[in-house]
């Protein structure tokens, strides 16, 4: 009688570069890559809670019901999940040249955490940030440090708390800020963080010497510009024009001024004036 032979099968890789990290309370994202084009791509999982094994009789796979597409490829999952999950069984298949492929993976959910960013605020007020967020939630985890990466000047720093930030302000300063968390308490190093926040900008405060250096030079300059516009406007009035001169004017002139200086130009009736003297005679002296 012959021995029972064994045949191992090898699948030609359907995806690559498979992750899956717990996002929230109850929400696990699984993500991978395609390696090969897969047209009816399934992705079928399985959640082992916490003391449990994959051999019960309540082992059973769910087939993905919300997945994420990127081009029209499948890329993605949203798992519905708890705080009890510690390992995640995943199982992918489709058809290559007819024949059916699967792909299987085990991927340890202890460490696999990756909070959203987070939803955080900054007001500026007194001279000083106040910095607040919404917690994590993911309660499986009890202790997240929250961190504050900001430059101050163009100086990169740091600052973290549990509940909220005060960061004193100095006003010639720039800031910018992003926030993460970070699984642990501060003091510890952490092995998970969230993804990274929005950056939020915050513009120096204007120095008011400053201020009117920039503002009385604007001031003038505008005053000016208005001034050339008026003056523009209204130059008519103010420098009316000088009538032209008739053409026979300057003739006219010259005559009555050469007649005016010139002592041989007399009028007829001077030049035919006579005047007679007439001498009487005088009565001879009683003494002569």
């Amino acid at each position: 009688m012959s021995e029972p032979a064994g045949l191992n099968i090898t699948y030609p890789d359907l995806v690559k570069n498979v992750q899956c990290v717990i996002h929230a309370t109850s929400l696990t994202n699984c993500s991978w890559q395609p390696a090969t084009p897969v047209p009816d791509l399934q992705f079928y999982y399985w959640l082992m809670k916490q003391g449990g094994k994959a051999c019960e009789p309540d082992y059973h796979l769910e087939m993905c019901s919300t997945y994420v597409y990127k081009d029209g490829v499948k890329t993605g999952c949203h798992v519905p999940s708890d705080d009890n999950t510690v390992d995640m069984y995943l199982l992918f298949n489709g058809t290559i040249n007819g024949t059916v492929v699967k792909n299987v993976f085990t991927i340890s959910m202890i460490n696999n955490v990756k909070p959203p960013a987070l939803n955080w605020t900054a007001i500026k007020k007194g001279g000083e940030f106040k910095i607040t967020w919404d917690p994590v939630d993911i309660k499986s985890i009890r202790h997240w440090c929250y961190n504050l990466s900001y430059t101050e000047c163009g100086e990169k720093k740091n600052k973290t708390g549990g509940d909220s930030i005060t960061l004193k302000v100095v006003p010639k300063c720039r800031y910018t800020m992003t926030m993460k968390a970070v699984k642990g308490k501060c003091e510890d190093k952490g092995t998970a963080e969230s993804e990274e926040s929005d950056e939020k900008i915050f513009e120096a405060e204007m120095n008011p010497a400053l201020f009117a250096i920039i503002l009385i030079p604007v001031m003038f300059s505008i005053l000016a510009v208005v001034a050339l516009v008026c003056f523009r406007k209204h130059k008519p009035k103010l420098f009316p024009k000088i009538p032209k001169v008739p053409p026979n004017f300057m003739d006219i002139l010259d005559n009555n001024n050469e007649r005016s200086t010139n002592p041989s130009v007399l009028s007829k009736k001077e030049e035919e004036c006579d005047i007679a003297l007439v001498i009487e005679d005088q009565p001879a002296s009683p003494e002569s």
